[in-house]
């Protein structure tokens, strides 16, 4: 099953912050699932790893049965989009582990 990069989200470094990253781009994956329904009979919308010469890291994707079926394209475009727009909605700095963590122990009163 080939698969089709659809873009990236989130905040993190990779392997320090994996939980969090993988964290993103679930919900991301939600959010699209949440607007554009089911994908197209044999296709299936993830996380996808990509593998280079100092590890691997995730992005969402988009996998479908080859030679069966052709690349859902119109599917792919609209999950960028929808990608592209989540991604600027989102401050994901404002709202990362450490951020929550500062935020959190300023509030209790913490130094």
């Amino acid at each position: 099953m080939p698969w089709e990069h659809v873009g990236d989200c989130g905040t993190g470094q990779l392997p320090d912050d994996l939980d969090w990253v993988l964290h993103c781009y679930e919900t991301a994956v939600t959010y699209l699932s949440f607007i554009l329904g089911d994908p197209p009979a044999g296709c299936e919308l993830g996380i996808m790893w990509h593998e280079y010469e100092l590890g691997k890291y995730p992005s969402v994707g988009v996998n479908w049965d080859f030679p069966q079926s052709d690349a859902p394209w119109e599917y792919i475009r609209n999950c960028e989009s929808l990608l592209s727009n989540y991604n600027e909605a989102i401050d994901w700095f404002a709202i990362s582990p450490t951020e929550a963590i500062k935020l959190v122990e300023d509030d209790n009163g913490e130094d």
